[in-house]
């Protein structure tokens, strides 16, 4: 089953670029994804305090918003702005690679696993124009012992596809010992957890 692009609202106030760069457009109430003629629901995730990504305690933060979706498929709507330009007009690569990495994090944690990244690859396929709209994926494609093999993409509001990455996580639980799972993130009742 594969999930079409997530629909964005139309917002009454237009997004405002504020110094750090930030799209500070109201929330959504709710997201939904059009799946084969049905609605799906996506669960907002919550925020992780001064994430880089998607923190909103951060005024430097790219502004990502996650939600999750059936099959444990990560979700994240962003645009980036010139506060994260590489190429003129276009988002820098390690822009691109941060919210890939966070999306595929996400997904490892949505299921569980208290993972970092071990490794990542990024494959740049189109360029990520600034100020646009742009969905991230992120979902575990395999997990072996404390290993957690993930996969993600940005897509352009036409649905291209404009990076790929891969990655592998190692579960690491001790790192997180007096961070518990925020609230939104319940971790699965399972013995190779």
């Amino acid at each position: 089953m594969s999930l079409k692009k997530l629909m964005f609202r139309q917002t009454s106030r237009p997004c405002s670029v504020e110094p750090a760069g930030l799209c500070l457009a109201s929330e959504p109430e709710e997201e939904t994804m059009p799946e084969e003629g049905k609605e799906l629901q996506m669960n907002p995730l919550p925020e992780h305090g001064p994430c880089f990504v998607c923190g909103r305690s951060n005024p430097s933060s790219i502004g990502v918003r996650w939600w999750l979706g059936e099959g444990g498929v990560v979700v994240g709507k962003l645009q980036f702005t010139l506060a994260q330009q590489g190429p003129p007009g276009d988002a820098h690569g390690g822009g691109i690679s941060a919210v890939l990495d966070e999306a595929m994090g996400i997904a490892a944690w949505a299921q569980g696993s208290k993972a970092l990244a071990a490794n990542l690859n990024v494959d740049f396929l189109k360029p990520v124009p600034l100020n646009q709209p742009l969905v991230a994926r992120g979902e575990v494609s395999a997990r072996t012992g404390r290993k957690v093999f993930t996969a993600a993409r940005m897509e352009l509001v036409d649905g291209t596809v404009a990076a790929t990455a891969t990655g592998l996580f190692v579960i690491e639980e001790r790192l997180f010992e007096e961070q518990p799972f925020p609230t939104g993130f319940q971790p699965p009742d399972s013995e190779d957890r």
